[in-house]
């Protein structure tokens, strides 16, 4: 009879280990919070998005994974870096995408159904990450980068995309040499 009882109490403490471990809702927001290395505040995408048109700011979106060793360089280095914090933070709406956290966020864009993270990933022609793509305030794409990018390489295209000289027709190649006037 000890013994009965003694491998029911196992069994039942096991069980509620397992049932308790599986029964835990998961923070949607926590992914977002980890990769905060520097000061840049991240959004989710619905917030962010809704964020972006209150505020009447571009978007920049940054596709990441765990797994990915310069995704973790572009949150070190590039985030990081206290200039590229500062504009990023004052001038966009930042929304930190993990393709490989399924369930972390449901992304509702445009009129298209709910979808999942990599889904909306697919959606943009993305081919790997890290991969970052630009919007303006009314999630419109501007532009996309792919792969890891210096934070000195980085702030012209932030500083481009601020000003929107995208929206004048002002090549990219012009503006970094200063051959246009309206821009600068």
């Amino acid at each position: 009879m000890k013994f009965k009882n003694s491998i029911l109490f196992v069994l039942i403490v096991g069980l509620s280990v397992i049932f308790l471990g599986c029964s835990k809702k998961e923070d949607k927001t926590s992914d977002i919070k980890k990769f905060n290395n520097s000061q840049v505040v991240w959004h989710n995408f619905n917030e962010g998005i809704e964020l972006a048109k209150k505020e009447k700011k571009p978007i920049l979106i940054d596709f990441s994974a765990d797994w990915c060793k310069y995704c973790h360089l572009l949150d070190s280095e590039t985030f990081s870096d206290s200039k590229i914090a500062k504009l990023l933070n004052e001038k966009f709406i930042c929304i930190k995408i993990k393709t490989d956290k399924p369930n972390s966020q449901i992304i509702k864009y445009k009129k298209y159904p709910p979808i999942k993270p990599e889904e909306f990933f697919g959606m943009t022609g993305a081919k790997g990450l890290p991969f970052l793509l630009f919007m303006d305030e009314n999630a419109e794409i501007i532009t996309q980068w792919p792969g890891f990018i210096e934070a000195k390489q980085f702030a012209p295209i932030l500083s481009y995309i601020d000003k929107r000289c995208y929206a004048k027709n002002i090549k990219y190649s012009d503006y970094l040499e200063n051959k246009v006037d309206g821009c600068n």
